[in-house]
């Protein structure tokens, strides 16, 4: 007699192969129309290089090691298949076949672990990343404040200072909750979900949340950073080049999380940037 599950196995391979109908159309046509394809999409950071090497070796080595042992699964399933008249055959093992597939993927992940190591060294250094032209200034400081379901990105003014927040003042017309009793935040530059750098300075990027965990994602920086409530995480990242790119948010934050999109704009001079930075200024710290 046939049951539930058996009854109910053709509909739910039915309900597979329709969603599968349904997007695997969509991811081709994604990887076809533009920079966000079915691959990674092209560096544009300093720090993309050995991060992308890194990439490529763990995706070699556990690639080959799946083939591998997927491969020897295949073979002892057909090789020592059920067949008539087989009898079991108990073996206590091997000791040294065990000591060897313990110790190289141990030294393979020691070895993973120290060059990984090295690379957050130079992304992440106690004396601050020097990004893709050294002297070329102070590093861009903005600050980034991660909610359901928006970034809210902050510039100081041309005081150069940020003006002070509190937690106490947050509402929904003041989201970050500046004190307008502080006379450093007057001049601050509010631009939620919008970015805005020069290309060839060194960024750091003052992170938090104010509410649960996100993940601030720039793909084509390779860089990817929770954001935690409480927590100020120094982010640090340069530009290559000029252009448009995605913000994305990296952690399930909520039943909105896929409308959690910003937008990073690369002007190609300091001056352009500068001037963004004027035009944006409130009136009110002219």
């Amino acid at each position: 007699m046939p049951t539930f599950c058996s009854r109910r196995r053709p509909a739910v391979l039915a309900g597979c192969l329709a969603a599968l109908a349904w997007l695997v159309p969509d991811a081709l046509a994604q990887a076809a129309s533009g920079r966000y394809g079915w691959w990674l999409p092209p560096n544009v950071s300093t720090v993309g290089g050995p991060i992308d090497r890194i990439f490529y070796v763990i995706l070699i080595v556990t690639g080959v090691v799946c083939v591998l042992v997927q491969g020897a699964l295949v073979i002892f399933l057909v090789k020592y298949r059920a067949r008539p008249g087989g009898r079991a055959h108990y073996t206590h093992g091997n000791n040294r076949l065990e000591l060897i597939w313990t110790a190289v993927p141990a030294i393979f992940l020691a070895g993973l672990a120290l060059v990984s190591q090295q690379v957050w060294g130079e992304i992440k250094p106690s004396a601050g990343f020097r990004g893709a032209q050294d002297g070329a200034g102070d590093p861009v400081i903005i600050e980034i404040v991660a909610q359901q379901f928006a970034w809210n990105i902050r510039y100081p003014g041309a005081d150069g200072v940020f003006g002070r927040r509190d937690v106490a003042r947050v509402s929904g017309t003041n989201l970050i909750g500046l004190d307008p009793t502080d006379p450093a935040s007057a001049d601050d530059i509010l631009s939620p979900n919008q970015l805005h750098i020069p290309v060839g300075r060194q960024i750091q990027v003052r992170l938090t949340s104010k509410d649960v965990l996100h993940s601030f994602f720039l793909p084509d920086f390779r860089v990817k950073q929770d954001a935690v409530p409480g927590m100020q995480i120094n982010v640090f990242f340069d530009a290559l080049e000029a252009g448009n790119f995605e913000i994305a948010c990296a952690e399930l934050c909520g039943l909105q999380h896929y409308y959690m999109k910003g937008y990073v704009t690369v002007h190609e001079s300091d001056d352009a940037f500068n001037a963004w930075l004027a035009e944006k200024a409130p009136a009110h710290a002219e």
